[in-house]
């Protein structure tokens, strides 16, 4: 009986293991602003890619029994020790490769850490904002190449796509001149956030796919 169950899971385990990305770059992942990381080369990114001197900065402080929490890292719901590429180790490791910093970093949980994004976007003007809340039609779910990335501990996060209307970014850029008063009244009216450089390529992924409308 044991026997039959230990090859079921054995089987499931084969079947079910996700095929870790080949040529994956992480590059927002390497550099941050938040934090310090040793420099990786793009071609050094993937753990298949030997690299005798790898220094990541950091450390690992604690063992965790990892591997039956569970991960969104290619948007279905599977175990950790499913996607990640080394299984017998303290933590999780990040499946998309070498990031230069090891440990938790700033997050509060090794492995994946939930983050929900909302982009309030216009067909006139383009991104207006980012809203770390839900709001909108669901775009995406998954793993985020993100600055705070580190080789133990990722973003995967839900992102929400919410298009204003002529009426609404009036109103929406109304509210920017009553918060900002001190600036010219012309340069309060076209004022809005500058879209981060990693979201913006999910953005013009996403623009390119036809699901978020630009002209």
């Amino acid at each position: 009986m044991w026997e039959f169950v230990s090859a079921a899971v054995c089987l499931g385990y084969v079947f079910r293991r996700y095929k870790i990305p080949r040529y994956s770059t992480q590059k927002f992942s390497r550099r941050s602003d938040y934090m310090e990381k040793a420099a990786v080369a793009p071609l050094k990114v993937p753990w298949n890619v030997k690299h005798d001197e790898y220094n990541p900065l950091g450390e690992v402080k604690e063992t965790n029994i990892w591997w039956f929490h569970l991960t969104r890292v290619d948007g279905g719901i599977r175990f950790l020790v499913e996607v990640s590429p080394y299984t017998f180790c303290r933590v999780p490791v990040n499946p998309f490769g070498r990031t230069g910093i090891i440990g938790k970093g700033l997050f509060p949980h090794y492995g994946p850490n939930n983050m929900t994004l909302t982009i309030i976007y216009s067909k006139t003007v383009g991104f207006l904002k980012l809203l770390y809340l839900k709001q909108g039609k669901f775009l995406y779910t998954g793993y985020l190449d993100h600055p705070m990335n580190t080789d133990n501990a990722w973003v995967e996060a839900t992102i929400y796509y919410y298009e204003l209307q002529e009426y609404e970014q009036q109103e929406y850029e109304q509210q920017e001149y009553e918060q900002q008063e001190y600036e010219q009244q012309e340069k309060q009216k076209e004022q809005k956030e500058q879209c981060p450089e990693w979201l913006n390529t999910i953005v013009t992924e996403l623009i390119g796919r036809g699901e978020i409308s630009h002209n």
